[in-house]
């Protein structure tokens, strides 16, 4: 008995030491000065997360919140203001059925952060098609972000689309054509590029052309 006991907390205790951080971002969750760290937290070799982790970066750095999430195996979070209120809402993309759509599949999951709660913004059923990844972004320049996906088309392709926040949910907004070239999307310059790499040669593409 001694001996499985000290097999458990062994266990236990390599567990934590094998803690990984997913994905993190950081900004100003609630429209003020004081900054916030968004961290997802996992197991190494698991797929998916565990904890969402907020930290305060006032004075240092101090946890505020922690949520076990594992329920919704989550993949992914990112920040942005996506109604316009100045508040940043936290996405999380999560992998996980869906009462209107009873199949495992990707979904962003929308919330805000009153300072010691996640407040459930917008958790809908899914996108317009299935989808490879996602994150915010303001595509128009407008002060507001909207949630831009790689989306999966049926003949096997891609394309980039684009949703804005219309009160209660998410509509349409801008589609890229279909098949652009991308090995990653990249932010930079207050544009949305496709990037492809091949060997020194670097071919950035603008996904959504307002001019």
């Amino acid at each position: 008995m001694f001996v499985l006991i000290i097999l458990i907390l062994f266990c236990f205790t390599i567990g934590y030491a094998l803690e990984d951080t997913k994905d993190f971002k950081s900004g100003y969750l609630m429209g003020d000065e004081d900054e916030y760290l968004v961290i997802l937290t996992g197991r190494r070799w698991q797929e998916f997360g565990r904890d969402i982790v907020i930290y305060s970066l006032v004075n240092g750095k101090k946890e505020v919140f922690r949520r076990d999430i594992s329920h919704l195996k989550p993949w992914k979070i990112d920040i942005g203001d996506v109604d316009g209120d100045g508040n940043l809402e936290i996405a999380i993309g999560v992998y996980k059925e869906s009462p209107l759509h009873p199949i495992m599949a990707k979904r962003p999951f929308i919330y805000n952060f009153n300072g010691n709660d996640l407040i459930p913004k917008w958790r809908g059923s899914r996108l317009s098609r299935p989808f490879s990844d996602f994150l915010l972004f303001d595509v128009d320049q407008d002060g507001v972000c909207e949630i831009v996906a790689i989306e999966d088309l049926a003949d096997g392709g891609h394309i980039i689309n684009s949703y804005k926040w219309k009160g209660f949910g998410f509509e349409g907004f801008l589609e890229s054509i279909e098949n652009i070239p991308f090995d990653y999307l990249d932010t930079s310059e207050n544009e949305l590029y496709a990037v492809t790499k091949n060997n020194d040669l670097v071919l950035r593409i603008r996904v959504f052309d307002l001019d």
